[in-house]
């Protein structure tokens, strides 16, 4: 649930037949710390003085490990 008991912005309800996964992906999204990419525009008004903005940047590829044979046109 979002926002405080009296006044919930959102509820989440999972029956007894939800898949285990699903309820912990959910559960593993909403205690992520990676932060939400949205537009302004994608916000509701009301709630876009609570937002944190932050200058995009570009993806960086994750670095590639070094191979584990010899150097290319080294031989032994």
């Amino acid at each position: 649930m979002g926002g405080d008991w009296a006044n919930p912005h959102w509820k989440a309800r999972f029956t007894r037949g939800a898949p285990a996964t699903l309820v912990a992906a959910f559960t593993a999204s909403l205690i992520s710390t990676e932060p939400l990419h949205r537009a302004v525009k994608d916000v509701p008004l009301d709630f876009r003085h609570s937002l944190y903005m932050a200058a995009a940047t570009a993806h960086q590829p994750a670095a590639v490990p070094p191979s584990a044979g010899p150097a290319p046109g080294r031989t032994r």
